[in-house]
């Protein structure tokens, strides 16, 4: 019989947790939808950092519309817990909580951007892709992320945005 290196999956949607970041502190994130069997959840993470680890009550009213950054991502930092979940969003509603739209450039066509989109129901399922144009959509990047390279990204995010003479990108609602 073989065996997973792999914790089980105890995670689901709704579930609140906590990521360090590499400069120092923490933000939270919400597992948003999960995928089990794929070793996949669709994150939304919130700024600003944290300097201690948040407890549940600090954060128990996350709503969508307030993320910072939202990433399809590998859930093996959940399972093993090194994302440690810190509770649940109480009377949890996915539709609150929805599959945004996605950019997509790809490196053989840089400068031309694309739309995809995946299923409300399950973030690893493809629905579509429809090309934009020349401009950025302002739509989250598509791809499935590691989770160092979830970290290391949030770090430079909330880093950049701690800057005092940084410049706010425009971001659309993906929604």
């Amino acid at each position: 019989m073989r065996t997973s290196r792999h914790k089980k999956a105890t995670h689901r949607e709704g579930d609140v947790f906590s990521l360090a970041l590499h400069s120092g502190g923490f933000v939270p994130g919400v597992v948003a939808r999960c995928s089990h069997e794929n070793y996949g959840v669709l994150c939304y993470f919130f700024a600003p950092r944290l300097q201690c680890a948040p407890q549940f009550g600090d954060v128990q009213r996350l709503r969508a519309k307030d993320y910072f950054w939202i990433v399809r991502s590998s859930d093996l930092a959940l399972r093993d817990g090194h994302w440690p979940i810190i509770g649940r969003i109480e009377d949890w509603d996915t539709t609150a909580w929805p599959v945004p739209k996605f950019q997509s450039e790809p490196a053989w066509q840089r400068g031309k951007w694309w739309v995809v989109e995946y299923s409300q129901e399950d973030h690893t399922e493809f629905v579509s892709k429809t090309y934009y144009g020349d401009s950025e959509p302002g739509f989250p990047e598509d791809g499935l992320a590691g989770c160092l390279y979830v970290e290391e990204k949030l770090t430079m995010l909330v880093d950049e945005a701690e800057q005092p003479d940084r410049v706010d990108r425009v971001r659309r609602s993906p929604f």
